[in-house]
């Protein structure tokens, strides 16, 4: 690859030396950005573990939240690749292709919206809580945080 994205990897072809700059093709701006998708993302984690693992070594892949859709499609793509060293595979938290709509991303901001409201409601009812917020209430202390931190009128950037 010396220094330029290659178009196509494959994981027979990636050696350790070639790492940093595949990773580097897929930072951020990178302008081949459209061509990624979950099975892209599965093939890169399967690619990587089988890379920089030893022969011996058993490996178990383990999926958070989003993560555990690279996992699924992992799952499905591992007998299409050489004899790896993954053992197992853990989902935490599944996120699923199909299902309720309370489980779409789309939708957390919502669906976490109302836990949020009852906790800051708890918050003004509570005499020790609504004591650390007598200027503003919890919520608004909170919008105020996120508009900030949107904004970025702070230094962590």
């Amino acid at each position: 690859m010396s220094g330029e994205c290659a178009s196509q990897v494959r994981y027979d072809e990636l050696e350790r030396r070639r790492m940093p700059n595949s990773l580097r093709c897929h930072a951020p701006g990178a302008s081949n950005s459209a061509a990624f998708s979950i099975t892209s993302a599965a093939t890169d984690l399967l690619t990587v573990i089988d890379a920089t693992s030893l022969p011996a070594q058993e490996v178990y892949v383990y999926g958070v939240s989003y993560g555990t859709m690279w996992v699924q499609r992992a799952m499905l793509l591992e007998p299409h690749f050489p004899a790896t060293n993954i053992r197992g595979y853990i989902l935490d938290g599944v996120v699923t292709h199909s299902g309720p709509r309370r489980l779409v991303f789309s939708d957390w901001d919502t669906n976490h919206g109302r836990v949020a409201s009852a906790y800051f409601d708890l918050c003004t009812q509570d005499a020790f809580c609504a004591a650390k917020f007598v200027r503003s209430t919890l919520a608004a202390t909170a919008a105020v945080l996120y508009t900030r931190l949107n904004g970025a009128s702070h230094p962590c950037q």
